[in-house]
């Protein structure tokens, strides 16, 4: 079940205000679609242009660039199940409770995903640039079909997606970043999310 919620903003360090036009039934689903459409671009570049090299890279380096392409496969994933579960669902207002401690914004240029217990965790997709961010406490990791950006705590990776050297050269940093990134991937945001959809 879809709740319409009353509510003008939900807060995270900023307010993510509802823009207070008409999102029409298309527009939702198209933002998730091509939120889901990044991912999938991102972990097939990953598969094309990494891992087709695999005969070449090391083992630790094969094992790092394969649990990022899975990861951003089970993003697009769930990004897909979003869209084919309450696409065609949503209707005039702006925000919608998924369940309890579960809501997602859409306004003309994005969409918000916000989980607020047992602490706050932010998806956000913005059309104009491409990106979709993930934030929770002390991580932010911002994603494109060909970057991921990521700081934990005071540790920085920047990558190219395609880019063989980059996960070389910053292997450390981003297995150390990949271990949280994951964990709230795979614990805290996916589950909930299918299991919520399964209701709907």
């Amino acid at each position: 079940m879809i709740t319409i919620l009353s509510m003008k903003y939900i807060s995270y360090g900023v307010s993510l205000r509802v823009n207070h036009r008409v999102v029409k039934h298309m527009v939702a689903k198209d933002l998730l679609l091509e939120a889901r459409n990044m991912f999938l671009t991102a972990s097939t570049r990953i598969e094309d242009r990494v891992l087709s090299q695999a005969e070449k890279l090391k083992a630790e380096t094969i094992s790092l660039v394969s649990r990022v392409r899975d990861l951003l496969s089970k993003l697009s994933e769930v990004m897909g199940g979003l869209a084919d579960k309450i696409g065609d669902k949503v209707g005039d207002e702006g925000v919608y409770s998924l369940g309890k401690y579960l809501y997602i914004v859409f306004h003309k240029n994005g969409f918000v995903l916000v989980r607020t217990r047992p602490f706050y965790l932010v998806l956000s997709y913005d059309k104009n640039s491409g990106k979709l961010s993930v934030k929770s406490k002390n991580i932010v990791a911002d994603i494109t079909s060909s970057e991921f950006n990521a700081v934990f705590l005071a540790v920085k990776a920047s990558i190219k997606i395609d880019n063989v050297k980059d996960y070389i050269s910053q292997q450390n940093e981003l297995r150390y970043i990949m271990k949280k990134f994951g964990r709230i991937v795979e614990q805290y945001l996916i589950p909930i999310i299918e299991a919520r959809l399964k209701t709907i």
